[in-house]
């Protein structure tokens, strides 16, 4: 009989299985950083996919007037059978007030969004446009068990994203961004001119918050002169851009008004008014405190949108002031005004079907 030896000591066999094992333990190693590699370049690029995808720029502080004017033609254009856009007047330096009209036009009932009253708040410009493009990009996803799509087919919300386009300018980029050469030498000569970043009124130093016929003279804490803040004017709707918002109240007759203010994350919502009418308030800013999660507050009793909406008018109305600390809110604090705020539009259309 033959015999062949291999050559191998036990020994050596013993090494060599331990060296097999280990070399297989580590290929499997490999083979799972691998993959969770793969799966985090495959998120990073989703997520820049997804960023790059966005029309509305929320990583930035300074959300201006040309921005958002960019962004409603290319909304419009990326979902036309879905959002129009309208421009409802022309402001003292020339720019277009804008309304843009979320959902079906011919819908039998609407709500009516306005932001931006304040030049320093602009950051509720950047928000409502958010809020408008994310239904827009998820039309058939679903909202308490109902897709945006159906809300907003039989509540269409009409938005005015930036009321006054003149004073964020202002805010922004001080007296040289207003075009006006008469305006210019005017705002010269106002308070608070040479902190702009403060700055409230329209491109005339009025406040157009404190516009509206009600109250209008009683309040003593408004200032009697153009100024950076606190000045009504010279007699109710004296302005352009005040006249916009009661021209989309008065065509529409919303069955309800959000005003988004900044700051203080709370809802102004006390304008007492008639039974009927602090019924209809108190079911609106139930809902609005559900979602966001803010606080009541009160409200001062002067001539304030709101104020004017329910008393004069008798439309549920209230006013929600996002972010904390400081104005102008920094960008850093959008993330959470976005979680609070998202769903907000859509519920409180979602209200009056």
């Amino acid at each position: 009989m033959i015999v062949i030896s291999i050559g191998y000591n036990n020994k050596q066999l013993g090494n060599n299985i331990m060296i097999l094992q280990k070399t297989k333990l580590l290929i499997k190693i490999y083979s799972v950083l691998i993959f969770f590699l793969c799966m985090l370049v495959a998120d990073s690029r989703l997520t820049l996919k997804a960023y790059a995808a966005n029309i509305v720029n929320t990583r930035h502080q300074k959300y201006s007037y040309s921005e958002m004017v960019t962004d409603i033609n290319e909304l419009c254009n990326k979902y036309p059978d879905y959002v129009h856009a309208n421009i409802i007047g022309v402001t003292a330096d020339n720019r277009n007030l804008y309304e843009v009209v979320l959902g079906n036009p011919e819908a039998p009932k609407c709500i009516m969004i306005q932001a931006t009253a304040h030049a320093r708040e602009y950051m509720c410009s950047q928000l409502v446009m958010r809020q408008m493009e994310y239904y827009l990009d998820n039309y058939d996803d679903e909202y308490k068990d109902e897709t945006y799509h159906d809300i907003f087919d039989t509540v269409c919300v009409h938005v005015i994203p930036m009321t006054n386009p003149d004073g964020v300018t202002i805010a922004q980029k001080g007296i040289k961004g207003i075009k006006n050469s008469s305006l210019r030498k005017k705002l010269k000569k106002m308070q608070g001119i040479n902190n702009p970043s403060n700055w409230k009124a329209n491109a005339r130093g009025v406040d157009l918050n404190n516009q509206f016929n009600y109250k209008f003279r009683r309040n003593r804490s408004l200032k009697k002169y153009a100024c950076y803040a606190g000045y009504g004017g010279p007699y109710p709707v004296s302005e352009k851009e005040s006249k916009a918002l009661l021209y989309v109240v008065n065509t529409y007759n919303p069955k309800a008004v959000v005003n988004y203010h900044a700051m203080g994350n709370v809802i102004f919502h006390n304008y007492k008014g008639n039974k009927a009418t602090r019924k209809k308030v108190a079911r609106l800013t139930s809902k609005m405190k559900k979602v966001t999660g803010y606080s009541y507050l009160g409200t001062s009793p002067g001539p304030g949108f709101a104020n004017y909406l329910v008393r004069k008018k008798n439309i549920p109305s209230a006013t929600v002031e996002i972010g904390m600390y400081t104005t102008p809110v920094p960008i850093s604090q959008f993330k959470t005004v976005w979680k609070q705020n998202k769903n907000l539009m859509a519920a409180v259309a979602q209200m009056y079907e």
